[in-house]
């Protein structure tokens, strides 16, 4: 029982932790913070910490990271996997709802561009965001609840997952359950994290192409 609470409790605070650097960057966009370098250095310097301390925090309950041993071919299977899985999938649910055919993932990487340097933005959607979210849903939570049943795993992991976008609608909803469910196969069929890790940071950058389009061609 001590060590079902305890992992609650750390559930909840790598939640905190993760979302933390969301958080800062929304109360900038709202209160109109001046940027100086200084700023985005101290921002900077809070998004690796968080990362920093869900890698500390989750160290007993995950594989250990170790990307330098990953395969090439298998990185790219991983990413081609999740890029194309995801994109055929997202098609489907869209065929359902009347609604854009611009990805909710999109939109709010739209919405991190608003006011903050790219520099953030970048880190935030590439680096951050993806191996926060993997450490905590598909490294620590995941892994736990393994032990149960794989349909535990999968359907919380994968719930929390969609839930943890703020979804506003079932069609937000069921595109992050969507992408959730991709990340998950490809966690749970190479038992590694980092091969996650690597396909949510591409498909993130694919969100992010635009934005860098306009701003720098």
């Amino acid at each position: 029982m001590l060590g079902v609470i305890k992992k609650s409790l750390l559930f909840v605070v790598l939640y905190l932790i993760i979302t933390l650097p969301r958080r800062i960057i929304s109360f900038s966009q709202k209160s109109g913070i001046d940027w100086s370098v200084s700023t985005i250095i101290f921002t900077i310097l809070v998004l690796f910490i968080c990362i920093f301390l869900c890698l500390r925090l989750t160290r007993n309950y995950r594989t250990k990271l170790d990307f330098t041993t990953l395969k090439p071919s298998e990185v790219f299977r991983a990413i081609t996997f999740g890029f194309l899985g995801n994109f055929i999938l997202q098609a489907i649910v869209l065929l359902f709802f009347n609604t854009s055919v611009i990805t909710d993932n999109q939109v709010d990487i739209n919405k991190l561009t608003n006011n903050i340097p790219f520099v953030l933005t970048f880190l935030l959607a590439i680096v951050v965001g993806p191996i926060g979210e993997e450490l905590l849903l598909r490294g620590f939570l995941a892994t736990q609840l393994l032990k149960i049943n794989l349909f535990t795993s999968f359907t919380l992991t994968t719930i929390l997952f969609s839930f943890g976008h703020f979804p506003t609608s079932l069609y937000e909803f069921l595109r992050y359950f969507v992408l959730g469910t991709i990340l998950y196969l490809i966690f749970y069929r190479s038992k590694r994290l980092e091969y996650s890790i690597a396909a949510h940071m591409f498909i993130n950058l694919i969100a992010l192409l635009p934005i860098i389009s306009a701003k720098f061609f």
